[in-house]
């Protein structure tokens, strides 16, 4: 017994605690910015706080626009973001992010009393924002702490905003819809909650949230440390005399090490980096790459499908499923799953396979089941939703998926900024999508909604069949 405890001590010294809190730290960046999974819930309240309080004509609104507008914000700030902690250093970037979050979160619970556009500035373009330089973060830590790691810490804190929305989607509909009231105003092709007790509860939900998202965030500001200078990297560029036509890459053994001995920052600096002589693609010339293009128009029609089966999954499925408690439980189970496959299915997958395999088999699986799904609600709730849960499965995958790309494509130098490139640029062409569901929706009804995501996804396969072929993961 006392030989077993040693040798646990002795395994408990070696491990390096400081970088284990910084990835626990980094996971509690992530667990509240879960927007993207939990709107699909909470739009469907706040439509129908709008529509009670300025009248049957407010049904048009279009909650698709706050998700569009969300998602500019927060591919726009990817970029920046990553910019700016190259500056002040990604601990206090991260600070300054998670503390506009919470903020927006607050601010919300007046917009939405005041004005249906002052909600789309704090919740969508704030909201967005915010998320996007807390991604950029989450995106981030794992490179600089665990390299030898990356695609397996990735997966676990990419995973960690799915896991989050397990705890508020039960929040929001048990604080705003305790007894599980139907939805009791058919409107156009949706179904609404009239009932006065859940219209008056809607702007406090977002006091609920903000409160859970701001203890989480505090926790993960007193983990996270910053394991070098940020202008370690650019320094020992200019140490080496390197031009715009040679990359530093990260020596990934003694990068593992960073936070051991934070005492020795010089030695850590020439530690850290292998000058390798090769080609490297830097931000501005990364726009000059067809590549950049494949990557950014196949993620686009992707993350557009992802936010139109989010945002509508509980809106149609209340045509045919009356039960709101179900439906939010199928927002739970998606979160669970979405997790689980992204921490030990797809970390593995990417690991053993090549991203060509991968996206080819996301997106096909995608098209072919997204129109199967149309008809699932009519025959059986159950396999609703587990038609929604294997598509948000295969959509879990695609998330880690691009950021690997465009990590594995460009390489490691600025993968933050070349990742928000891809994001933002894309992000343009997304604002179109509410725009274009809501037309084909009230022209040509549900199915043509959950068609045209089948297209998008079939064009965006063709795009993956043309990017170069992998062979990181034979290495």
């Amino acid at each position: 017994m006392k030989q077993a405890m040693e040798m646990l001590l002795c395994k408990l010294a070696k491990v390096n605690w400081t970088q284990v809190s910084v990835i626990v730290g980094t996971i509690l960046i992530a667990f509240p910015i879960s927007f993207s999974w939990f709107y699909g819930n909470l739009s469907s309240y706040i439509d129908s706080y709008y529509i009670n309080k300025l009248g049957e004509d407010g049904h048009s609104v279009g909650s698709m626009w706050m998700m569009a507008i969300f998602s500019f914000g927060m591919n726009m700030a990817v970029v920046f973001s990553g910019m700016l902690s190259k500056k002040i250093g990604p601990w206090l970037t991260a600070a300054v992010a998670m503390v506009a979050y919470n903020f927006a979160l607050f601010m919300s619970f007046f917009t939405i009393q005041h004005s249906f556009w002052l909600l789309h500035v704090t919740l969508g373009a704030l909201g967005g924002i915010s998320t996007g330089a807390c991604y950029s973060m989450v995106l981030y830590f794992p490179v600089l702490w665990a390299p030898e790691k990356v695609a397996l810490v990735s997966s676990i804190v990419l995973a960690a905003p799915i896991g989050g929305s397990i705890i508020i989607n039960q929040v929001i509909t048990l604080y705003i819809n305790p007894e599980n009231d139907e939805p009791n105003l058919s409107l156009g092709q949706s179904h609404y909650f009239n009932q006065d007790d859940i219209i008056e509860r809607v702007p406090y939900v977002f006091l609920v949230i903000g409160g859970l998202s701001s203890s989480f965030h505090v926790i993960s500001l007193l983990l996270l440390r910053n394991p070098v200078s940020p202008n370690t990297t650019t320094t020992k560029l200019k140490e080496a005399n390197l031009d715009e036509k040679t990359t530093c890459e990260v020596n990934l053994n003694n990068y593992s090490s960073i936070s051991q001995d934070q005492s020795k920052p010089d030695q850590q600096g020439s530690d850290l980096l292998q000058v390798k002589q090769e080609t490297h693609i830097f931000p501005w010339k990364t726009l000059k790459s067809v590549n950049f293009y494949l990557i950014t128009f196949s993620a686009t029609l992707m993350i557009g499908a992802f936010i139109a089966e989010s945002n509508y999954y509980k809106q149609f499925g209340l045509l045919y499923i009356t039960d709101d408690h179900f439906l939010t439980n199928l927002g739970v189970a998606v979160s669970v799953v979405s997790t689980v496959c992204r921490i030990c299915v797809f970390s593995y997958v990417l690991e053993k396979f090549s991203y060509n395999t991968v996206s080819i088999f996301v997106t096909a699986s995608q098209a072919i089941v997204v129109v199967f799904w149309y008809f699932t609600p009519r025959i059986d709730k159950w396999l609703y939703l587990f038609t929604y849960i294997f598509i948000q499965a295969i959509q879990s995958g695609s998330m880690i998926l691009f950021p690997l790309i465009t990590l594995r494509v460009f390489g490691p130098e600025d993968y933050v900024v070349n990742y928000g490139l891809v994001l933002l640029m894309g992000s343009v062409i997304l604002l179109l999508t509410p725009f274009l569901m809501q037309l084909i929706l009230l022209n040509f009804g549900w199915f043509w909604v959950f068609f045209s995501i089948s297209l998008t996804s079939v064009a965006a396969l063709v795009m993956f069949m043309y990017l170069p072929q992998d062979t990181a993961h034979r290495k």
